[in-house]
């Protein structure tokens, strides 16, 4: 929708005015706000490929983060190992585990501590613990997180300010083009 909308302005935008980008005297008005419009354009795009690429707060797994492992998951995988036909995930059913000692809790889905306090929400379409997180978007096939500039929250802000500056210019081509 966005690129529709946006390459919409921008072509409707070049045709109205329909001249050389300069002159014998330079560039025009008119030049200027388009040569505007195609940087806004490629600043949206940059902003639409950027929850794509980017990390949106992903907790990452690593020894210190995963180890030690709580008794009753071990305890879990060790019977579930000596079944005649062990299950792919004997870790099902059991509730997250607060720690004795330390403001943590231990994922059981993802097998990670995570800090309590944190605003950390475990993504059951990713199968990752998300901080922050804000809801899993069906059209990128990512979850986004963040507040306000932080998280992949920041390039749906530029999103929004593309699509406002991109208005903005279009109606200067517009005047311009009179």
């Amino acid at each position: 929708l966005f690129f529709s909308v946006s390459g919409g302005l921008l072509g409707l935008a070049h045709v109205i005015g329909a001249t050389p980008f300069s002159t014998a005297d330079g560039l025009s008005f008119r030049d200027i706000v388009l040569f505007c419009m195609y940087a806004d354009f490629l600043l949206a795009l940059t902003c639409l490929l950027g929850p794509l690429c980017g990390d949106p707060g992903t907790l990452k797994r690593s020894e210190e983060s995963c180890f030690p492992l709580p008794q009753s998951v071990v305890k879990r995988i060790e019977a579930n190992r000596a079944k005649s036909k062990p299950s792919e995930s004997p870790l099902d059913g059991l509730p997250n585990i607060n720690a004795k000692s330390g403001n943590y809790t231990f994922c059981i889905r993802c097998c990670i501590w995570r800090p309590m306090d944190s605003n950390i929400h475990h993504c059951s379409v990713c199968q990752r613990c998300i901080r922050r997180h804000d809801h899993h978007c069906c059209v990128f096939g990512r979850c986004i997180a963040g507040r306000t500039m932080e998280g992949s929250m920041r390039w749906y802000v530029g999103i929004w300010l593309c699509l406002g500056l991109g208005f903005v210019l279009f109606f200067m081509a517009l005047f311009a083009a009179a």
